[in-house]
């Protein structure tokens, strides 16, 4: 009804306490406002969710489950949910307890439906064995509970050879003492419940008006008192991990789901709760993108194509559910999507959208506040301490022993503080970006950074603004890490022609040893995902997409980036492996003479990265560098980037973790 004004509203309960009068105001002026339809108001500001785009890759698996570990999968023993079951048991190889409404098949299957395979011999065959007066209404219910019960043997069968122990309970998991009942087997048999996967679900879809009562309670409770009971029941045991399958439907609708979206709405909301009551489990509420199986028939597949929505493969959605249980971050809403349905044999989950990019119970960014610009034409933007505890990421960024604040973060801040006083312009790039010195930061110390941004100068289309990253040495003088000139636009021009890439001759390194012998960069900042190959001026791979903000800093500025740091700083990475390949000898970049991007975003995917070396004197390089889309297409361009070639450098490579630990 796009004729109806609609909006669901968070009022902050102690604002509504404590100042009714003014609480009722802001409603009032929320309603009579345009924007957003999920608003949340304090005393202070007005806020909404943004969907941050991230890929999540395979790198360390961190250890969720053992096999002294029960996990108990709702759903779990036929459909998408079982695939997460077999991905479980491959991992972890834990006791699984799968639950389901299909009748627990008891012994082989019967003799008569031997080697009958598809729907017309196991009807005939069911037909044959009911006598001749079985109703077609008594086939058809034969037949679904037959096709089910191989389903099961299935999935079990599959664990099992996974090398996990597996059992199977018909239950109801709406019916509290159902509920009650298994739990109560489970521990005696088997242990304590670790973890808990809420897969089950059914639907109903109708159009509001055409919705029955009885159809909305089928599919709410299912998916809300399954939960609630769980949860209720094992309220004192100390769970590893609780993950519940909602829908992306919960968090962007969809026409003739009511039910659906509500449900899974809800139980978006009880994870955020028990995720609070839970600090040290992992809790999360997946909202899956359409499956290719399970719920989806195929007439609803062809509806996906024909949107251009994507299916997630069955194996490679049990494979993400797994990442996501030791996803860094800890978004407790994600919606995860499969590839667009011309490359759905990929076989990729390709996009992952955390909704929460601020981890339950982490503190507000620190307030704007700090002394005075010395030069009257800057004014503070913003200004943030940076330890390793509240931004993890520069663990993974350590020279020398000392993590350092990588140029592609220099570059998202300069950004965001020319961003922060010229809103309705859209960020375009750089220019004379220079690292003039570097922010380091011991492993128990903090750094006081202020962003700083003059006034914006027109030019034609285009807006330039000075900006600065300063901070003080310890003896209380004030430096400057860096600066530049931010270029904004009130719209992107159009992205231009790309030349063709150079020829390249094979790179001779696997990216494994890449990051083992010649980069110091740790796990979070393993960008390269492959290598096409170099020459003595020029080198091409392709970088993955940075994770969501939250998942590299405690309270980031932005639940997006404004550019992508990860791809730009595999770009430089990229540029160590081309000085070493050619000098034997790192490089650290100190400059970039001029950087466009013309769009808002990078590709969900990888990108392509293209360098062209144009100076080379043994101590010093200079290059451009072309950011290219899965089409060719040119996403962002850099012009004269510079650093400097060192064998100095190679040692502090070494050295690349904090504390007394130095890689060999």
């Amino acid at each position: 009804w796009p004729e109806l004004a609609c909006k669901a509203i968070d009022l902050q309960p102690s604002f509504a306490a404590e100042s009714p009068t003014s609480a009722a105001a802001g409603v009032v002026e929320e309603l009579l406002a345009s924007g957003p339809i999920e608003v949340g108001i304090s005393p202070s500001h007005r806020c909404t969710l943004e969907l941050a785009r991230t890929v999540r890759r395979s790198t360390s698996q961190a250890v969720v489950f053992g096999p002294q570990d029960v996990v108990l999968v709702t759903g779990g023993a036929r459909g998408v949910t079982a695939e997460v079951a077999v991905a479980l048991a491959e991992a972890f190889k834990p006791t699984l307890i799968l639950t389901g409404r299909t009748p627990s098949p008891v012994g082989p299957e019967p003799a008569w439906l031997a080697g009958k395979t598809d729907e017309a011999a196991i009807k005939q065959a069911i037909a044959e064995y009911l006598g001749a007066d079985a109703a077609p209404r008594s086939i058809a219910e034969q037949y679904v509970k037959v096709t089910a019960q191989r389903e099961i043997r299935a999935t079990l069968a599959r664990i099992e050879a996974a090398g996990a122990r597996v059992a199977y309970f018909a239950v109801n998991v709406s019916n509290g003492r159902a509920v009650a009942d298994l739990l109560h087997q489970a521990k005696v048999k088997y242990g304590n419940i670790a973890g808990v996967v809420h897969g089950a679900g059914v639907l109903a879809d109708r159009r509001i008006e055409q919705l029955t009562p009885e159809q909305f309670d089928s599919v709410y409770s299912t998916k809300v008192d399954g939960i609630r009971n769980l949860l209720d029941l094992l309220g004192g045991e100390p769970l590893k991990a609780v993950v519940l399958f909602s829908s992306i439907t919960g968090r962007l609708g969809r026409a003739g789901q009511l039910a659906y979206a509500a449900s899974n709405e809800v139980l978006n909301k009880i994870a955020g709760a028990e995720a609070r009551k839970r600090p040290t489990a992992r809790v999360v509420a997946i909202n899956w993108g359409p499956w290719d199986g399970g719920m989806v028939t195929p007439g609803l597949r062809k509806l996906f194509e024909s949107e251009g929505v994507g299916l997630i493969p069955l194996k490679e959605g049990g494979t993400f559910a797994v990442q996501e249980l030791a996803a860094a971050g800890r978004s407790v809403e994600v919606i995860a999507m499969g590839p667009k349905p011309r490359s759905i044999g990929s076989g990729s989950v390709n996009v992952a959208a955390a909704t929460r990019t601020q981890p339950p119970g982490a503190p507000p960014p620190a307030p704007l506040t700090g002394p005075p610009p010395p030069a009257a034409d800057f004014t503070l933007a913003f200004e943030r301490s940076v330890d390793v505890g509240t931004h993890p990421i520069l663990r993974s960024h350590v020279l020398d022993g000392r993590a350092v604040l990588p140029m592609a973060i220099h570059m998202e801040w300069l950004a965001h503080a020319a961003l922060h006083g010229n809103p309705g312009l859209v960020f375009h790039g750089f220019n004379d970006l220079r690292i003039t010195h570097g922010v380091m930061v011991e492993e128990n110390s903090a750094s006081n950074l202020r962003l700083m941004a003059g006034r914006a100068i027109k030019s034609d289309l285009l807006f330039t603004v000075p900006v600065e990253l300063r901070g003080r040495r310890r003896d209380g003088r004030e430096v400057i890490h860096s600066k530049a000139e931010v270029v904004l636009t009130s719209a992107l021009p159009k992205t231009p022609a790309c030349d063709r890439p150079p020829d390249v001759q094979p790179y001779p390194h696997p990216i494994e040893d890449v990051y083992r012998y010649f980069l110091f960069h740790g796990p979070d900042m393993h960008g390269i995902e492959s290598v096409e190959g170099v020459t003595d001026t020029a080198f091409i791979g392709t970088a993955y997409p940075s994770p969501a903000p939250a998942e590299w800093f405690r309270s980031p500025l932005r639940s997006a980036w404004v550019a992508d740091p990860l791809v730009l700083d595999t770009s430089f990475q990229m540029m160590i492996l081309w000085s070493y390949s050619q000098h034997g000898a790192g490089s650290l970049p100190c400059f970039l003479g001029r950087y466009r991007q013309y769009r808002r975003a990078f590709p969900a995917g990888p990108t392509r990265v293209v360098i062209r070396v144009t100076r080379d004197d043994g101590s010093f390089a200079r290059a451009d560098i072309d950011f290219l889309d899965g089409e060719g297409q040119v996403v962002a361009q850099i012009q004269d980037y510079e650093c400097v070639i060192d064998p100095g450098l190679n040692q502090a490579f070494r050295r690349n973790q904090l504390g007394p630990l130095v890689r060999q």
